[in-house]
């Protein structure tokens, strides 16, 4: 008889800057061509925003689905390329633990204010 033990323990849900990668984008010379999604993600996809760029004002680093193989991956992109920016709470165990590295450990996540703080601040790259 086989036993399985399951060992994970039960992650809370996180407050998340989320955002969806816009769904067509001009590209080429004068931008005549349309591409869906940026390189990365699909048009459409739900990302978190992690963190930027600050000196630059216009990068951001972003968890979401691989357009390919599906799995959790971490980029960056332009804040140009994102719409619907708002604040979450992702429930997915696989999504925290990817940001939780980013911040060596899930007790060091931001908490949802300091989230909004930096939510207002990448509204505003978009406005610029």
């Amino acid at each position: 008889m086989l036993l399985i033990h399951m060992s994970e323990t039960k992650i809370d849900p996180k407050w998340f800057i989320t955002a969806n990668v816009i769904k067509e984008r001009p590209f080429g010379p004068g931008g005549v061509e349309k591409h869906n999604g940026v390189r990365l993600f699909r048009g459409g996809a739900k990302v978190y925003i992690i963190g930027a760029h600050r000196g630059m004002c216009e990068d951001i680093i972003v968890i979401g689905h691989h357009r390919r193989t599906g799995r959790f991956i971490q980029g960056v992109i332009k804040v140009h390329q994102v719409e619907n920016i708002r604040m979450t709470l992702c429930y997915s165990p696989a999504a925290i633990k990817k940001v939780g590295k980013e911040y060596f450990t899930i007790d060091r996540i931001p908490t949802k204010e300091q989230w909004e703080q930096d939510m207002m601040l990448y509204k505003q790259w978009q406005k610029t």
